[in-house]
């Protein structure tokens, strides 16, 4: 008899259905045609962030304005955009009728990627993350999606109490972060644009360079030119380009905390622990603490090859290399001066008359054996027009090659 309901109790088990857990993607990003028809829902909260002349003249209906300065509190020191106290929050979004049982989405209305993606980190710091999504495309998917849009102000919201209770354990400080650089399965995660993780400007910070160790994903490179995020393949292969794996824990910073949001909400889709260092580069400079790859004290650029006849003439650089100024295929170098340093390398040298066969290797990242100058944007390059062949700088840090001619100097920064 006993076996017999052990039999029956297990059986009933077996065939329970199996609820499976939603993917973060499911959680964190919500579709036009989802915010559709959730759009009448009691409990929705809709936020637009961006320039509020923009949510003046359009907005999704029942949207209302998110003030971004309201999101932020200078520090002593003289840093900006740090997290407010969960007090101030609490009264911010109280008077957009947000409360802990709130269906929050947020969207941008033009271009503001980064600044909705603070706006979820900080919601998700408030306890409020897994009730927190970001309509995926912002405003421009909306309207492309044939959606109405309204220059109507919707009523005053009614204020609720919310009681936020803040979450350090998603922010990062120069502390911790110190504590943990060098150690397995940590992940530093540079999300500025490749010339100021490359050291040709400072930016925010004093010093140009990297945080020790920290890997390269500009911002920009995890959403696609219509500000939607990658596809989880696709943003997998960006982090394992940077050395991230599974596992891995991610601190992301920027310039001040905030381009670093898009790089740790598109870790948190692919299900990685991340946090942000919210101070950023420009904590970590004041600190005076050890940075790396800093480029001091030009800046690059990409040059002629006019020009470069012009400087070679003049002495006024040094080629490091064998080929001479005829057979110049591609060089990467600084100009010589009393406040500039030099480093160049040539393809191998060829004929005038032959064509050069330009191999993948020679339109990637090569090594340069100089101080201070072991990554390719922390130079100048200089390019000499090939029949067929032009080598081409792109926002990725990477070179490509291209079919495209070009006959004017391109700047890097």
């Amino acid at each position: 008899m006993l076996n017999r309901s052990v039999a029956a109790l297990l059986a009933g088990v077996l065939l329970t259905p199996v609820v499976a857990l939603a993917a973060p993607r499911d959680q964190m990003l919500v579709s036009p045609a989802w915010l559709k028809s959730h759009l009448a829902d009691r409990q929705l909260v809709l936020l637009q962030i961006g320039e509020r002349g923009d949510f003046e003249k359009e907005h999704i209906p029942g949207a209302r304005f998110l003030d971004f300065e309201s999101l932020s509190a200078d520090q002593e020191g003289g840093l900006y955009l740090e997290l407010p106290t969960v007090a101030q929050l609490d009264s911010t979004f109280a008077t957009l009728g947000v409360s802990r049982d709130s269906r929050i989405i947020l969207y941008f209305g033009s271009d503001w990627v980064s600044p909705t993606t603070r706006a979820w980190l900080t919601f998700d710091y408030l306890g409020l993350g897994d009730r927190t999504s970001i309509l995926d495309g912002g405003l421009p998917a909306w309207k492309a999606a044939g959606n109405p849009v309204t220059a109507e102000m919707p009523p005053p919201a009614t204020a609720r109490p919310l009681a936020g209770t803040a979450h350090p354990e998603l922010i990062a400080d120069a502390e911790w972060i110190q504590a943990r650089l060098g150690q397995p399965k940590f992940r530093l995660i540079d999300a500025r644009d490749p010339q100021f993780y490359g050291g040709l400007s400072a930016g925010s910070g004093t010093r140009p360079g990297h945080l020790p160790g920290a890997r390269n994903i500009p911002f920009t490179t995890v959403t696609d030119e219509d500000g939607r995020f990658l596809t989880d393949s696709a943003l997998r292969r960006v982090f394992n380009q940077a050395g991230v794996s599974k596992g891995d824990e991610i601190v992301a910073y920027c310039h001040i905390g905030q381009q670093a949001t898009a790089v740790v909400f598109a870790a948190r889709l692919l299900g990685y622990k991340a946090r942000l260092y919210d101070g950023s580069y420009q904590d970590w400079t004041r600190r005076d603490l050890k940075v790396e790859g800093g480029v001091a004290p030009t800046k690059g650029s990409l040059i002629s090859t006019e020009e470069l006849a012009a400087r070679i003439a003049m002495d006024s650089l040094t080629l490091n290399g064998r080929c001479t100024p005829i057979s110049i295929r591609r060089c990467c170098v600084q100009p010589r001066s009393a406040n500039s340093w030099l480093a160049m390398k040539c393809l191998p040298c060829r004929s005038a008359t032959s064509r050069p066969k330009l191999r993948r290797s020679d339109c990637a990242r090569f090594p340069i054996s100089i101080t201070n100058a072991n990554l390719i944007d922390q130079v100048v390059i200089i390019y000499k027009e090939i029949p067929g062949y032009t080598p081409v700088y792109n926002a990725r840090d990477r070179f490509a090659c291209s079919s495209t001619k070009v006959s004017h100097s391109k700047k890097i920064n």
